[in-house]
């Protein structure tokens, strides 16, 4: 990544004094005692590493390894991509701790993370940076192509390590996952994710079920059999045993559904 000078101090304030906000990925601003030695004009970044980069990626790898701890997530790997305006190497050396806060409402501590840097004085001035964090996990795939409402197995599943920086709603957890159905079908491979999963099964098809019904604060109940499999708050076919007449039933948890007038 190239980093070259801009052609004056002046040009790089210009280039990189912003307006703060906040965000929600952090609840305080993360402080990094980066103060550069020497004279308190003399520019970032003159001997060893740029101060700026070096706190953008600290702050992206701390929020990162904090949400890891907390999803217990065994083995993370990341890789951090540090942008700065090529102005910022102009800026006076900051010689107090550089304050880092995000600045934009992020939810998640990978992707595309902007943040704010500023120098809280004598010298102050603020700039924009940016770390592109790349993200990889083992997630739970497919072992095989799944068809529509497939209720997962342990057989179904397999551990696969994939770039996850575009994904939202996965999880590294099989027993979160085992037992809901498939919303459509899936391709051996694909990871199982929250957004491709129904809610586990409450009714089975062939089991015995209780049929309520309710009218005018009057409940009456009997016993039927679930022509269909079904979730909580799903519609599925029932035949009542009384009568052997079929009918539509919402399925209210195990082994209950009630029908609707």
């Amino acid at each position: 990544m190239s980093y070259a000078q801009s052609s004056g101090f002046f040009r790089a304030l210009a280039e990189v004094a912003l307006p703060q906000r906040k965000c929600r990925i952090s609840s305080v601003a993360l402080a990094f005692a980066l103060a550069a030695s020497g004279a308190g004009a003399a520019p970032l970044g003159a001997a060893g590493k740029d101060p700026i980069q070096t706190a953008l990626r600290q702050a992206a790898q701390q929020t990162l390894e904090q949400y890891a701890a907390a999803h217990d997530w065994k083995d993370m790997e990341a890789r951090y991509e540090v942008w700065v305006p090529e102005g910022s190497r102009r800026l006076p050396a900051c010689p107090r701790a550089l304050r880092i806060e995000p600045a934009q409402e992020e939810k998640l501590p990978w992707g595309r993370l902007s943040y704010l840097v500023s120098c809280p004085g004598p010298n102050t001035w603020s700039v924009r940076g940016r770390v592109e964090v790349k993200l990889w996990l083992t997630l739970w795939t497919a072992r095989n192509d799944l068809p529509q409402k497939h209720a997962l197995t342990e057989a179904d599943m397999i551990g696969r390590r994939i770039e996850v920086t575009r994904l939202r709603d996965f999880t590294v957890n099989r027993e979160e996952i085992l037992g809901l159905r498939t919303q459509r079908r899936v391709r051996a491979g694909q990871p199982l994710l929250a957004s491709t999963l129904l809610p586990q099964l409450a009714v089975r098809k062939g089991e015995q079920v209780v049929i309520q019904a309710e009218k005018d604060g009057i409940v009456a109940s009997g016993k039927g059999e679930a022509l269909e499999n079904g979730s909580a708050g799903e519609a599925i076919r029932v035949r009542n045993l009384s009568s052997g007449a079929e009918i539509q039933a919402w399925v209210e948890g195990p082994g209950l559904v009630k029908t609707r007038f």
